[in-house]
């Protein structure tokens, strides 16, 4: 990765990372993206990474590393043997490895609204997933063109195609709508738990100003317009920088549901 796309975090950073957590990114992600382009050659058109490591909030304790791979043609059987075997071998190496989560499409399949029928997924709990029904939305598309990382091919821009704002809209309130009909706090772990509410604090944030946000700010900024929810957002970010309790847990639990008010009552305007 050289200049100008080689920053690794946004500039409205929030967490630190080591010397050797920055390292270690760059080393899987420069493993990553050469393993890309020997599967795919000529059929690759751009890798992309979004997410909180180009936002400027990355946790070394629970972030994913966020991608985007756009092809010309459907994968071939080939290529996506070629590319179980890459991130079966760059889980096994390091944890960062482990935490490579995303899409590969074909450019035919990028609309404002995210990415149409199924992609080749990959999920840091099942591994890479051929034909899955993916969960690349508006949000996704818009931070990518306006924070996305180059590990090759052209600017966002040029690839992904622009989103108006009732667009964006639309698929915000369709995650948050899923968030709140997912399982009872309850029989989430709190790990889950507090992506949830992290989660329904970022749809909030973008329903009201139309623009994607790390997690850290969203909370901050929820938390100040709602003081009633302050203790699950703290509590929700604790555990994602590794502070995990059973109290924790049970805070979370005991909060959610005055998190789920607020965010009902904007669904219902």
């Amino acid at each position: 990765m050289t200049a100008p796309h080689a920053r690794l975090r946004g500039e409205r950073e929030a967490v630190e990372m080591t010397s050797a957590d920055e390292a270690e990114i760059r080393q899987v992600l420069a493993e990553f993206r050469d393993g890309v382009r020997s599967a795919l050659g000529e059929n690759l058109i751009a890798i992309y990474v979004n997410g909180s490591l180009t936002m400027g909030d990355f946790e070394p304790a629970s972030s994913d590393l966020d991608f985007l791979v756009v092809v010309r043609q459907a994968l071939t059987d080939d290529e996506i043997r070629q590319l179980d075997e890459l991130h079966q071998r760059l889980a096994a190496e390091s944890p960062r490895g482990a935490r490579l989560e995303g899409e590969y499409a074909a450019q035919r399949q990028l609309r404002p609204s995210g990415i149409d029928g199924p992609a080749i997924t990959v999920d840091p709990e099942g591994g890479l997933l051929p034909d899955k029904e993916n969960m690349f939305t508006a949000e996704n598309v818009v931070a990518i063109r306006e924070h996305g990382l180059v590990l090759y091919g052209p600017p966002p821009a040029r690839v992904l195609p622009p989103v108006d704002r009732a667009t964006l809209d639309a698929a915000l309130r369709e995650y948050l709508s899923d968030l709140l009909v997912r399982p009872r706090p309850d029989e989430l772990s709190p790990g889950s738990l507090a992506s949830h509410v992290l989660n329904i604090a970022r749809c909030l944030y973008g329903l009201e100003t139309g623009r994607p946000c790390t997690k850290v700010e969203a909370a901050r900024w929820l938390g100040g317009h709602e003081p009633a929810v302050r203790p699950v957002l703290e509590t929700a970010l604790a555990v994602r920088r590794g502070v995990v309790s059973s109290e924790a847990g049970r805070l979370l639990t005991v909060h959610f549901d005055e998190l789920a008010r607020v965010a009902r009552a904007v669904l219902d305007r």
